[in-house]
């Protein structure tokens, strides 16, 4: 045997394929152990192998602490271990460093990791070369050996390909491809930098825990942090791409890099596996390009994206996720998983997203945000960043998937959220068949945008018939649902393409366009006698296309218009029934008062236009050009000066005579064609405001008895009988003042004779001047309460006041007119001749 002496420099390169050899750290340099010799290391230890394209069954061991780490140079080695013995096997604190440009291969023996970091140990990856780790049988590719946990790794640089080990059909289990073995936790993995692949087996995760392994404090089955680097990791058949292993929850930050993570069966792209227990799930995001896919299972439905894997007969919620900083996130949902939330049959947990770009994909019927399908949506908050979440058929946009329940959604000020329902469900709010309401929060300032079929749930629902909680929006739905339990496809949106609808104030300005997007339906083909086609032994399918009916979005207190802007339906705008037992009473004005949700059904497009059709400029008559002035003594013309005048080139010496040319004056009356054109009202109809056309198919607007217009009205119409009513009633007014001022004047003539006579005239007169009250009271009364800019109609609610009035100066005629007339039948008595 031969020892090394402590204190003696000894540096060279060491072969593996020589024997084991074993690295222990020490105080300014490393005891080097190979074939029973010892030596002493002072400079840095390479480990090699002469023909590194022959594996061998020799390992290493590297030995620290946190004194003194141990510290090893991979260059190019390729080990295949024996049962039981891990390829590389780290005890206390070591760093791993790969030499540039070099290719590194361990592979553990049976229920041996490749590179074994226990529990209470730790290592460090670093360098530019490659190293490829694979795990035996039940044991993880980096990290912990079957039945045991991991401890700390951490990855700073290089690539680094792990895969766990499998395991054994009917026995379960398999390992992470980082972090723990099967039944043992993933210890802390944290990823600084590199290029790393993991792939888990069985129910192992691809980073995290091991098949079923968790740990005993946190109750989670792995804890990894990603900072920076480039990582794709996928779980084995039941594990979570990022987190937990087969019935084990994760907890995974993810600050910064390039993510790619796909959950194996049933269970979560980030977060946890299959049937994973409780809601100790945590998964917290603050920066980083993260795509995240569930995966899905026969039988149990899938992962979400972002969450918690398939209950089955389990229990357990999408835990505690967090979402902040500057992060994009694409997340979707395996069958039944939600884009971010719960699996299939699990809630969604408590879910804040603060800010970041985040789309999110529900699986069939499970929301985008929020829980699977059968599941309970807890607390969803969004108080910031841009959220585009569609749910799967069935499932909400925003809330809970089918048949399940949620309870508060909030929309903060500073969110910018379009969310769009799966077949049955709301945008925001409860799924399809959803069994109990919860509460929407929209705060002022938020931009929300929601769509739904409309078929059970308005676009923002909480369920079926409660809206109260919601406010500060519009919500709105074409057609409305018929006694089948479907809109009527045929009517308002029959073409089953994107609908674009500019939303316009009074004044015409455009305020926000949203654009009503378009879901396929499979639907089965049937003959002429209602009998299902087969094809292949299957029955016949054929897609149709259907345009989302409903759509809300926040607007501030106003009266607006609806049209059509993108020509599918030839710009035309749209109204909506103010009693859905009547339809033909119709409005086109839309309002949102109050902050409250404020809902339409029924909506139509009509040939109406509410607005003021602009009058044509007239084309500006042209100045006539005057004629060139001649030089004196010949019939040449003088050149033009001035600005912009072409330059004449220099005369030649024979002047060359020129006649003169004097234009024609310019016709001062413009063209038939720029004037605009008159418009022809046909017999029995009464044009519309603001239109240059007629239609005779639009019943007249009458205003509902339980809403009072204003001026502009709410009814968008006026009164023909409350105009002449004023109009009477002004006319009554002039005549019997000029009548009493003229009266006045011949009375003055014949006072000396009639003196007892016209004191009672005067005295009667007074009715005359009282006229005035009734007459200008009527030309106001008209105009705080009728708009001509409106529709017009006969009789609306303020008729009878100008009855009233009318009444009134009817009766004060009456008086006037009766004593005038008492004055001019009276008998003058003959006078006695001298």
């Amino acid at each position: 045997m031969v020892f090394g002496f402590s204190g003696v420099a000894f540096a060279a390169d060491w072969y593996l394929d020589d024997g084991d050899i074993s690295v222990e750290a020490g105080e300014g340099g490393h005891n080097v152990t190979q074939n029973n010799t010892t030596q002493w290391d002072d400079t840095e230890v390479v480990i090699k192998q002469h023909d590194n394209e022959v594996p061998t069954d020799h390992t290493l061991t590297v030995k620290g602490d946190e004194d003194n780490k141990a510290q090893v140079t991979l260059d190019g080695v390729n080990v295949e271990a024996k049962d039981g013995q891990a390829g590389i096997k780290v005890e206390g604190d070591a760093e791993l460093n790969l030499a540039e440009g070099s290719e590194n291969k361990v592979t553990g023996g049976k229920n041996a990791a490749g590179v074994e970091v226990e529990d209470g140990d730790s290592v460090t990856i670093k360098g530019d070369g490659s190293l490829t780790a694979n795990g035996g049988q039940d044991a993880a590719g980096i990290g912990s050996g079957n039945s045991q946990n991991a401890g700390d790794i951490t990855i700073e640089e290089g690539t680094v390909n792990a895969t766990g080990g499998g395991y054994v059909q009917g026995n379960g289990g398999g390992g992470a491809g980082i972090g723990g073995g099967a039944s043992g936790h993933g210890g802390t993995v944290t990823i600084d930098g590199g290029n790393i692949t993991a792939q888990g087996q069985g129910g192992g995760a691809g980073i995290g825990g091991g098949s079923n392994g968790y740990n005993r404090e946190t109750g989670n089955g792995g804890t990894v942090v990603i900072n920076n680097g480039t990582v794709n990791a996928t779980g084995g058949l039941q594990g979570a791409g990022i987190g937990g292993g087969f019935q084990r929850t994760g907890d995974v930050t993810v600050n910064g890099g390039k993510v790619n993570a796909q959950g194996g069966n049933g269970s979560a792209g980030i977060g946890g596996g299959l049937y994973n227990w409780g809601d100790t799930n945590k998964v917290t995001i603050t920066g980083g390009d993260i795509t995240a896919n569930g995966g899905n299972s026969n039988g149990a439905g899938g992962g979400a994206g972002i969450g918690s894997g398939a209950r089955g007969s389990s229990d357990g919620t999408g835990g505690t996720i967090t979402i902040k900083g500057s992060a994009t996130i694409r997340a979707t949902g395996g069958e039944g998983g939600a884009g971010i939330g719960g699996g299939a049959k699990q809630g969604s947990g408590t879910i804040a997203i603060l800010n970041g770009v985040i789309s999110a994909i529900g699986g069939n019927n499970a929301a985008g945000i929020g829980s699977g399908s059968d599941g309970v949506a807890g607390i969803i908050t969004i108080s910031g960043g841009k959220v585009n979440s569609t749910g799967g058929s069935g499932g909400a946009g925003i809330g809970s998937g089918a048949r399940g329940t949620f309870g508060t959604i909030e929309i903060g000020m500073d969110a910018s959220v379009t969310a769009v329902a799966g077949a049955g469900a709301a945008g925001v709010g409860g799924g399809s068949y959803s069994k109990s309401g919860g509460t929407v929060i929209v705060k002022e300032g938020a931009k929300v945008y929601a769509f739904s079929d409309g078929t059970q749930k308005w676009a923002i629902d909480v369920s079926a018939s409660d809206l109260s909680a919601v406010e500060n929006m519009l919500n709105g739905r074409f057609d409305g649902i018929s006694a089948s339990g479907k809109v009527d496809d045929t009517t308002a949106l029959p073409l089953g393409t994107e609908v674009s609808l500019d939303i316009v104030n009074e004044n015409g300005e455009i305020i926000d366009t949203i654009t009503l997007p378009v879901f396929v339906e499979n639907r089965i083909v049937k003959d002429e006698n209602g009998k299902t086609i087969w094809e292949n032994g299957e029955p016949k399918t054929e897609q149709v296309f259907h345009t989302f009916h409903s759509f809300a979005l926040q607007l501030p207190d106003g009266a607006y218009y609806i049209k059509n802007s993108d020509g599918q339906y030839d710009g035309k705008f749209t109204d909506y029934p103010f009693d859905l037992s009547d339809l033909s009473n119709r409005g086109m004005l839309f309002v949102v008062e109050n902050g409250q949700m404020k809902n339409y059904d029924e909506i139509r497009f009509t040939d109406a236009n509410p607005l003021p059709t602009p009058t044509p400029e007239p084309t500006p008559t042209p100045e006539p050009t005057p004629a060139p002035e001649l030089i004196p003594g010949t019939t040449e013309s003088q050149p033009p000066v001035g600005p912009g005048a072409p330059v004449v080139p220099a005369a030649p010496d024979a002047a060359v005579p020129v006649a003169a040319v004097v234009p024609e004056a310019a016709n001062p009356v413009a063209s038939a064609e720029a004037q605009p054109e008159s418009t022809t009202i046909p017999d029995n109809q009464t044009p519309l405001a603001g239109t240059g056309t007629n239609d005779t198919s639009q019943p007249a607007e009458t205003i509902p008895e339980n809403q009072t217009p204003l001026a502009g009205g709410l009814s968008g119409s006026w009164a023909l009988l409350n105009l002449i009513l004023a109009i009477a009633t002004a006319v009554v007014m002039l005549v019997l003042l000029i009548g009493y001022f003229f009266g006045k004047k011949k009375k003055k003539e014949d006072e000396n004779d009639q003196q007892d006579e016209n004191g009672k005239l005067k005295r009667k007169g007074i009715f005359r001047v009282l006229s005035i009250l009734p007459g200008i009271g009527g030309i106001i009364a008209f105009i705080l309460t009728e708009n001509m800019n409106n529709p017009m109609i006969f009789a609306d609610q303020w008729t009878l006041l100008m009855i009233v009035i009318a009444f009134v100066q009817a009766i004060f005629t009456i008086f006037s007119v009766k004593k005038r007339k008492d004055k001019d039948d009276e008998t003058p008595e003959p006078q006695v001749q001298a």
